[in-house]
């Protein structure tokens, strides 16, 4: 068994990098459109339904899934030529699914809520009902 790795290889590698670069730059615009399409509407803008919230998860899995792939076949192959426009297509897909993001509060946390006691009395500026120190 021969560890040696055949010219057949870099090409291969080069083939799934172009490739999977060329995924990515199709569902980095996909997640764009997608966004566009649910938010950009005349009118009221709905919630976005299930099924767009679904494609959204998907293309975006698609397209950092990859442009990643893109960038470890172009250091396997050696490639600068397709490695540099990989690494900046896996930083531009991330950027791209987050900033696009459907729902568009995807990533924002969920506000914090206070229970306030049951025996809570609200005590309000210049009335006689705060008790002593109010």
């Amino acid at each position: 068994m021969s560890t040696d790795r055949g010219p057949s290889d870099g090409i291969r590698s080069r083939l799934v990098s172009g490739f999977c670069l060329g995924v990515g730059i199709f569902s980095t615009l996909a997640l764009v459109w997608q966004f566009t399409e649910v938010y950009f509407v005349f009118g009221e803008v709905a919630d976005p339904t299930a099924s767009q919230v679904h494609r959204y998860v998907w293309t975006a899995s698609i397209c950092i899934t990859a442009m990643v792939v893109s960038a470890v076949a172009a250091l396997v192959a050696g490639s600068r030529w397709l490695g540099v426009p990989a690494t900046i297509g896996v930083v531009l897909a991330v950027v791209v699914s987050f900033v696009f993001a459907v729902p568009s509060d995807r990533w924002k946390p969920d506000p914090p809520t206070y229970e306030l006691p049951a025996n809570y009395d609200p005590c309000y500026s210049g009335s006689d009902s705060c008790g002593p120190g109010g």
